[in-house]
Parts: structure tokens; sequence; C-alpha cells
């Protein structure tokens, strides 16, 4: 596992892009709803399972890590980021 905290910024910050392009909100805005705990304002643009499966993984962080190791999660984050 990865603990280097640029990389588990960075890996935030591009999740956080994806799911507001996905919600349909800004990145800023639902960040802060998240640390907030607003986690109902955050995701009411999802259906309740979707909305289970993420609140189980956002509040375990070891699953989150995993989740962004894997291989079609890393390629998704390359081609975000424009192939750096």
């Amino acid at each position: 596992m990865n603990n280097n905290p640029q990389m588990n910024k960075a890996r935030l910050d591009m999740l956080l892009s994806m799911a507001g392009k996905k919600l349909g909100t800004d990145p800023s805005k639902l960040k802060s709803q998240l640390e907030q705990g607003a986690f109902d304002e955050a995701l009411k643009g999802i259906n309740q399972d979707q909305a289970a499966q993420i609140n189980r993984l956002l509040s375990n962080p070891q699953a989150l890590e995993q989740l962004l190791n894997t291989p079609r999660a890393k390629q998704l984050l390359n081609e975000l980021m424009g192939g750096k």
C-alpha cells in the first residue's frame, strides 16, 4: 500500500473530480460536503444502492486505497490526468 500523503491527496482529488462530473457538482463543493459528513447531500444524484456502496467505501480507507490500486482505476486516473 502507498503511504505517500501527496499521492493519496492526488488520488483523492482525481476521485473527487470524477465523482463531481458523475454527480453534476463541483468537486470542491463535493469535498466540502463529504468532509462535513453530509453524505446524503453529496450523493443525492445517485440511486440508494450506489450511495450505500460509496458510503461503505468512504468509511473504509483501506478498501478505498485497494480500489485505487486496481489496474482499471489506475488506467482511468491516467486518462483523466491526460496520460501523465
